[in-house]
């Protein structure tokens, strides 16, 4: 039987690598007739990947944040003796940490490997950044990046968009004048940007409007302090899709430079809210220039406070102006249209073995 095997750092909530590479296990199986395993760095999502009927296993020489020489040697050797166990004939990698260990990992077996650019990073480190037999871009601005590296071939390039599954209700029942921001809870994430805002809006205006914050990650404990400091005016709940259901203003703060497609954005849009954004790096992939009155000025937390003031006041006429596009956006990042996209790449790389 054909295999793919996926490697990833961690399997978190709230992150938008983890729910890709969930929406590819759950579906790359039943519809394409791969055998599906998952190997990951950490997380406490590995339940979740179990329920989808394949082999997952956590092993931490595969996360980044312990990496060593050390480290990085046995997980070649980890990934090696796994592959060549389970005739893997596709590595599936989702960072540039482990597409390097696959790629070392599979030297001498009948195996290919792929990597996926979930954005674009500094090229500080020892490792290479894309270090594959075939690239999977999630926009055009990353395309024209790899097609760029002189290393790298054009036909091992392949742009296959994000996608999601709408999951939510097709009637909402939606809580005027509430906001929801959801991310992991790093620092370029901007988040605190949001708190400051949220908590400005609510001393002009009490009880006006509600607002809650989901997400994991190191900045938590900073994010609630910061938010006790100022007034407690954010919720932070751990039932993002809830959250989300409920909100009429989604709110994206991202301050990256990485960004790819980011799976919040696009599932706020599926639950039927309406976006406010910063303008990070690669924004015009989802929103056209006549979108720029829903976006803010990245890191800048007055910006952000005068967007959310004016969605939220004017949140009925704001969805219709936007309907079109956000069925558009809808479409275009299906997860049908994502999950065919690498049902293709598989069935190429196989029949090209």
């Amino acid at each position: 039987m054909k295999s793919v095997l996926y490697i990833t750092n961690e399997l978190n909530d709230v992150d938008g690598v983890t729910n890709h590479v969930h929406l590819l296990v759950k579906y790359i199986s039943s519809l394409s007739g791969f055998r599906v395993f998952v190997l990951a760095g950490g997380g406490d999502r590995a339940e979740d990947f179990s329920k989808q009927k394949c082999e997952v296993v956590i092993n931490s020489v595969l996360n980044h944040k312990r990496r060593s020489l050390k480290n990085f040697a046995e997980a070649i050797k980890f990934v090696r003796d796994f592959s060549k166990k389970n005739s893997v004939g596709i590595i599936h990698s989702h960072n540039h940490y482990a597409a390097n260990i696959a790629y070392y990992g599979s030297k001498f077996l009948n195996v290919k490997t792929v990597q996926t650019n979930h954005g674009l990073f500094a090229d500080t480190g020892r490792l290479n950044l894309h270090k594959a037999d075939y690239h999977v871009v999630l926009n055009s601005e990353i395309y024209k990046y790899i097609l760029g590296i002189r290393e790298i071939e054009k036909q091992s390039v392949r742009l296959i968009r994000p996608g999601v599954e709408n999951v939510f209700a097709v009637t909402r029942v939606k809580t005027p004048n509430s906001f929801h921001a959801s991310s992991r809870f790093v620092k370029d994430k901007g988040l605190d940007k949001y708190i400051i805002a949220a908590n400005e809006i609510n001393r002009k205006h009490p009880g006006k409007y509600t607002f809650s914050i989901s997400g994991r990650g190191e900045e938590e404990y900073n994010l609630q302090r910061l938010n006790d400091s100022l007034g407690s005016a954010v919720s932070f709940t751990k039932e993002y899709y809830n959250a989300l259901s409920a909100a009429s203003v989604f709110v994206f703060t991202s301050e990256g430079v990485s960004e790819g497609i980011p799976a919040v954005i696009l599932e706020a849009v599926m639950a039927g809210c309406l976006v406010v954004s910063s303008d990070y790096k690669g924004a015009a992939e989802i929103f056209p220039a006549e979108y720029g009155e829903m976006l803010f000025n990245s890191g800048n937390a007055d910006s952000l406070r005068e967007k959310m003031i004016f969605a939220a006041d004017n949140t009925d006429t704001l969805i219709h102006k936007y309907e079109k596009l956000y069925k558009q956006v809808s479409d275009t990042y299906s997860a049908d249209r994502m999950i065919e996209g690498h049902i293709k790449l598989y069935e190429e790389i196989s029949r090209a073995k």
